[in-house]
């Protein structure tokens, strides 16, 4: 221990030991300072990232905004026609049902036209048959 006080005591190597001091001081001071000012770059850096992450951030909610209300109001769209396509095909069913329903009453207006054209034939034929008859009758008569 008594070398050691001795060999700090020697001005020569007090001198080294003060120079030494000096400049871990020095160094540690200078560390303090980068990272202090380290710290202030990271500081600002991470405000002004943090700034534009908040402005992308808010960019990104407003196009999600326009996005889902163009969403919305294709499916609006595709449901009003979805409806209107059930509707129409809704009245073109029902459409085709009163032509189909029509096209079977004409036909059967049609087959009673034709029996009743038919019964008026042969009436028209009996009642011909029938004159056919009388002046027959009638033409024997007056030649008796």
């Amino acid at each position: 221990m008594l070398e050691r006080l001795q060999k700090y005591s020697d001005p020569k190597t007090l001198n080294i030991a003060w120079t030494a001091a000096l400049i871990r001081d020095n160094i540690k001071t200078k560390n303090r300072n980068d990272l202090e000012n380290d710290h202030e770059e990271l500081r600002v850096a991470y405000m002004a990232i943090q700034e534009r992450f908040n402005n992308e951030l808010q960019a990104e909610r407003y196009k999600n905004a326009v996005l889902q209300r163009e969403v919305n109001w294709i499916s609006f769209v595709q449901q009003t026609h979805i409806l209107i396509s059930n509707t129409d095909a809704d009245r073109a069913r029902q459409f085709v049902a009163n032509l189909q329903q029509q096209h079977q009453r004409e036909v059967e207006k049609k087959e009673m036209f034709q029996k009743y054209c038919k019964e008026q034939q042969e009436a028209y034929r009996q009642s011909q048959e029938n004159l056919r008859v009388h002046q027959e009758n009638l033409q024997k008569i007056c030649e008796v």
